[in-house]
Formats: structure tokens, C-alpha cells, sequence
């Protein structure tokens, strides 16, 4: 039996996470100085689809800092989350109850460490763009065009996310291929086989699990997974129209 190769522990990438804080640490002090001293009291805090204030409370420091670093918060939070729970799970993929194959070890620990890069940059664009929709809530003119701008380019950077991870995984596989018979049900992340009677399908890239398309279930699955945040936009455009 081949043993196990030995992996290093995938490092959280602190750069991003430090830009992160950094620019939204800026942005907050921006604010601060020259935005909240010419707020209305009562001041705004919250806004409708189209960007109108639908909510007022009274002036303070801490609820501006409140409304301002809510956003940029819980994306820190999130990326010091994902960071830490991908270096723990690339330190475990040789251990019991994960990879099955050397091969396997492989393609985890590369589709593990592709994540760990592009996440940070992704989550840093992601916070850029609601820092400049922060922004503009205070500053702009016509904040319903400013949200559609903020959809679009989330949209974009998401786009730009999935192509980069999808190609680092397939590069993944390419170095440390699967078996050929069931190399043949695998497009990517995507799984398909009909002679499988499972839904959900352990999938060796890291990312836990995945459908299995061949399953009469699985395109329902996905389609209600995909579906979600899909309704969500369309909702929030027919609002704005």
C-alpha cells in the first residue's frame, strides 16, 4: 500500500486580511471626520432599495461606527473564519476518514490551497464594494443606480472567483488524476452518474460535497441551490424598477 505523501498545512494568507481591515479602517475614519459632522439629527440608518433613507435614530458616534463597520466586520470575520477552517482541514487529509488515495491527498491539499489564495483577494474586492456603497449612501445622488453597479460587479468578481477556482481544480486533476472509470462521471466539480443512488457525493477537492447530476433528484437540487441567490437579484432589480 502506497503511504500517505506528506502535505504541509496550507498557512493563513494575512495579507488579504490585513488590507482588508486597513482600507475599511481608512474608509471609517473618512466618514468620521467628514461625513458625520454634517449628518442630520436624527441621522439616517437605514436605506431602501432605491437608496432613500427609510430609518432615523438619534445622532451618536457609536451608532455611525454601528452602521458603518457592520459590513466590513462581518467580512473580516468571515475571511478569518474560512482561512482558519482551510488550514485545519488541510492539515487533516491524510488522516482517518479522509483521502482515500494519494492521488486524492493531492487534489484536496491543491483545490485547498487555490481557495486559501483567491478567497482573500475575492472577500478584499467584495468589502471594496461595500465600502464604496457605504459611501455613496452619504455622499451620491442616485443610489439606485449605485446598487445596480455594486450587484454588477459582485456578480463579476464572483464570476471571476468560481473560473479560477474551476481551472485550479482541473489543473488539480490533470497533475493527480482519478481512476478512468470514475474519472469518466467528474467535469470539474461536477458529478454525474446514473448507476449512483446518491444524492450528495463526497467530493475529494476539499469542498466536502457535491450532486450527483445523474441522480433523478440532482438537477432539482441544483437547480434550487443555484436558484436562491438568482431570485434574490431579480427580486431586489423588480423593486428598483
Amino acid at each position: 500500500m502506497t503511504p500517505p505523501p506528506d502535505l504541509p498545512r496550507i498557512r493563513v494568507n494575512w495579507w488579504w486580511i490585513l488590507a482588508t481591515v486597513s482600507v475599511s479602517a481608512l474608509v471609517t475614519a473618512h466618514l468620521l471626520r467628514e461625513v458625520y459632522p454634517g449628518l442630520p439629527d436624527p441621522m439616517p440608518v437605514h436605506w431602501n432599495a432605491r437608496g432613500e433613507a427609510d430609518g432615523v435614530a438619534a445622532k451618536s458616534v457609536a451608532g455611525f461606527l454601528g452602521i458603518v463597520l457592520i459590513g466590513p466586520g462581518t467580512i473580516v470575520l468571515t475571511m478569518l473564519a474560512v482561512a482558519g477552517l482551510i488550514s485545519l482541514q488541510s492539515a487533516s487529509i491524510t488522516e482517518r476518514g479522509g483521502a482515500r488515495t494519494p492521488a486524492e491527498a493531492r487534489r484536496t491539499w491543491h483545490t485547498l490551497r487555490a481557495a486559501q489564495t483567491h478567497l482573500g483577494w475575492y472577500l478584499f474586492g467584495v468589502n471594496a464594494f461595500v465600502l464604496a456603497l457605504l459611501v455613496r449612501s452619504y455622499t451620491g445622488a442616485d443610489q439606485g443606480v449605485d446598487l445596480l453597479v455594486f450587484l454588477a460587479g459582485l456578480a463579476g468578481l464572483t464570476a471571476l472567483l468560481l473560473l479560477v477556482l474551476y481551472r485550479a481544480q482541473r489543473t488539480a486533476e490533470e497533475r493527480h488524476p482519478r481512476p478512468a472509470a470514475e474519472q469518466s462521471h467528474w467535469r470539474g466539480g461536477i458529478y454525474r452518474n446514473p448507476e449512483d443512488p446518491r444524492l450528495l457525493v463526497p467530493n475529494d477537492s476539499g469542498m466536502n460535497l457535491t450532486v450527483n447530476l445523474g441522480h433523478p433528484s440532482g438537477k432539482l437540487v441544483l437547480g434550487l441551490i443555484l436558484g436562491g441567490p438568482l431570485l434574490l437579484v431579480l427580486g431586489l432589480l423588480l423593486v428598483l424598477l
